[in-house]
């Protein structure tokens, strides 16, 4: 406001109050030096009607404030030149004059247009526009407005619909997307109660598609075949008051599952260890970490899990078995309110900004990102393998970790957990962690009740034993006790290691572990899922049962050789096939099969047990 506005105001606002007090306009008239008349305008400028069902106030006094839109009073603009006259106010007579269109068009910005109602939101006002020439079209004379202006009134049209877009709901909720529409409910001045007062008050957990690719090369006949592989989805647990990272899981699936949210949370319970990097110049910065290992003190013992409402996170295991276990509450976010685990969507925001998306094999944030490259033709020519994808991730993830960050006062979120676990100061005292009981196991581990199999009949000896997806499992203290035959027993099932198992009777003995009897499933680690899908292909006669052989080991030559027929139809492009070897691989820690390498003769091969020279013998005699 200018000086001389302002003096205005200050001369006017006591006149005004004297006149509304007592009545007396002459008086007023006099404070405010101008007439009565004048004075009379300025008060009837405070009282008119605002937009928010009060009244203008002492913001009528301001000079030149337009306290009301412009309505024009003179008629259309008429004839073939009328776009040479002015046509100020001309558009809204002319909705008012037919309102017929003017609803039609109410009814197109706030329900879409077209058959099904799908457009993009940048399309709108075009096409809004095109829906009102035809309307104007069909009822309007060439010679009247708008079909004489040059235009055809498209930027009428257009601030029609921005200020529709801004002042009704619905509008605006066609116009941003049922995506973008869930921003709104951010930033609009409600704020709920404050969970939170120290760390591990509250911690969430979310998945993520990583938006690179990496590949995998298999030995094949005609030498190394390099095949993309699926993007990574990664599941991480982050602490609310420190954003500390605690723990994540990787893997190479369609979608993520339940067992990956266990060992997230598994990672964080244990010391970090640094992976072994093979990687040129890539190395972990001073001080980078996860909590466990890197903070004295530390215990993950969460009071609340938040996580979204994938149909992962409903899961028996998280329901059940994750809140026993650390005897936290978990709670479950509505459907699409990114918001309600806002710390853990920002984590993310920053790990595609400011690492993964600036690798070459990505593909960017969507179509109009300017670094969207052919990530899976990428990563085959630049050898990215998706080792060195998981050896970033951690390396990404363990630097945040240790990475100053305005909101926390330029604090890392390893020096806030310090802070808050320093012995000396005890301002903060660790939740216990729950041990491990009959109930209550460890992450990763499925109870599971089976029956014990055998028989002591007469000529049917067999040894006692249980069955666990058609594999058989024992143990010398299980054989010795045939009075458990017909009995159940409560099993803990290592989903990451089906080898052995954990034996308890009903009322919580120790039964010891039992291993896998067959070989074919000993020799090799592999995971619950391995082990089903294994199963289903033998029944299937995918697989050749080789007795005495590795199914696992069977298993992955078969991905193999089905990954290179893929990429010799389609190369450089991903394979399935090549995404579950790697995925098995990764959790098995064994090789990549070597395929169509040629078999070594069998008269050349020095046998295994080596006949001994025998010396000073007798021949033996046959007669």
């Amino acid at each position: 406001m200018a000086f001389d506005d302002l003096a205005r105001f200050e001369r006017l606002m006591p006149a005004v109050e004297s006149y509304l007090r007592n009545g007396k306009l002459r008086e007023a008239a006099k404070t405010a030096k101008m007439s009565e008349d004048a004075l009379l305008d300025q008060v009837n400028r405070c009282l008119m009607p605002h937009s928010d069902g009060g009244i203008v106030g002492w913001a009528g006094l301001i000079h030149r404030l337009r306290l009301s839109g412009y309505a024009r009073t003179s008629p259309l603009p008429q004839g073939p030149n009328a776009s040479r006259l002015g046509a100020s106010g001309a558009f809204q007579r002319f909705l008012d004059e037919n309102l017929s269109i003017k609803k039609a068009l109410d009814e197109a910005i706030r329900k879409g247009i077209g058959q099904g109602k799908a457009r993009a939101a940048f399309t709108l006002h075009k096409a809004i526009w095109k829906k009102f020439v035809d309307l104007v079209e069909s009822c309007t004379p060439p010679d009247q407005y708008p079909r004489n202006q040059k235009s055809f009134a498209r930027r009428s049209v257009e601030r029609y619909v921005t200020n529709m877009i801004a002042n009704d709901a619905k509008a605006r909720s066609l116009a941003v997307g049922q995506v973008a529409k869930t921003s709104g409910q951010v930033g609009n001045g409600l704020h709920s109660f404050d969970l939170i007062r120290a760390p591990l008050d509250l911690v969430g957990a979310d998945a993520h598609h990583v938006d690179c690719f990496g590949m995998i090369e298999i030995e094949g006949p005609a030498g190394p075949q390099l095949v993309p592989i699926s993007r990574l989805w990664i599941y991480v647990v982050v602490d609310f008051e420190s954003r500390a990272v605690c723990g994540y899981a990787a893997s190479f699936r369609t979608e993520p599952t339940s067992s990956q949210i266990e060992l997230a949370l598994d990672m964080a319970t244990k010391p970090w260890q640094p992976r072994t990097l093979n990687m040129g110049t890539v190395r972990y910065k001073e001080g980078a970490g996860f909590p466990m290992g890197c903070v004295d003190g530390f215990v993950f013992a969460p009071a609340a899990l938040r996580m979204d409402s994938a149909a992962q996170s409903f899961a028996n295991r998280i329901v059940h078995r994750v809140r026993r276990r650390f005897g936290c509450a978990v709670s479950w976010s509505a459907v699409g309110a990114w918001y309600h685990n806002d710390v853990v969507e920002r984590f993310f925001g920053l790990l595609e900004r400011f690492g993964l998306h600036r690798l070459p094999t990505s593909v960017g944030s969507g179509p109009a990102d300017p670094r969207r490259t052919d990530g899976a033709s990428a990563a085959v020519k630049l050898k990215v393998t998706w080792q060195q994808l998981l050896d970033l991730l951690d390396v990404a993830i363990a630097e945040y970790n240790a990475k100053a960050q305005p909101g926390l006062g330029y604090r890392s979120p390893l020096e806030v957990l310090r802070d808050c676990f320093d012995r000396h100061r005890q301002r903060f005292v660790p939740r216990p962690r729950i041990p491990p009981t009959l109930l209550t196991p460890r992450l990763g581990v499925e109870i599971e009740t089976h029956t014990v199999r055998g028989s002591c009949a007469a000529g049917k000896l067999k040894r006692p034993y249980v069955q666990v997806d058609k594999a058989t499992y024992t143990s010398p203290e299980l054989a010795s006790q045939f009075a458990l035959i017909g009995r159940p027993i409560v099993l803990h099932v290592h989903e990451e290691d089906m080898r052995t198992v954990e034996a308890f009777l009903e009322d919580g003995t120790w039964l010891g572990l039992l291993t896998v009897r067959e070989r074919g499933w000993r020799r090799t680690k592999h995971s619950r899922d391995q082990r089903k899908q294994i199963n289903r292909m033998r029944d299937d006669r995918e697989l050749s049962d080789i007795r005495g052989g590795d199914y696992v080991e069977c298993f992955l030559e078969h991905l193999a050789s089905t990954a290179l027929a893929s990429a010799r139809d389609r190369p450089e492009r991903v394979s399935e096939d090549a995404t579950r070897l790697a995925e098995a691989i990764r959790t098995t820690g064994a090789t990549v099969p070597r395929l169509g390498m040629p078999k070594p003769d069998s008269t050349n091969v020095m046998p295994i047990r080596p006949v001994p020279i025998l010396l000073n013998l007798p021949k033996p005699s046959w007669g």
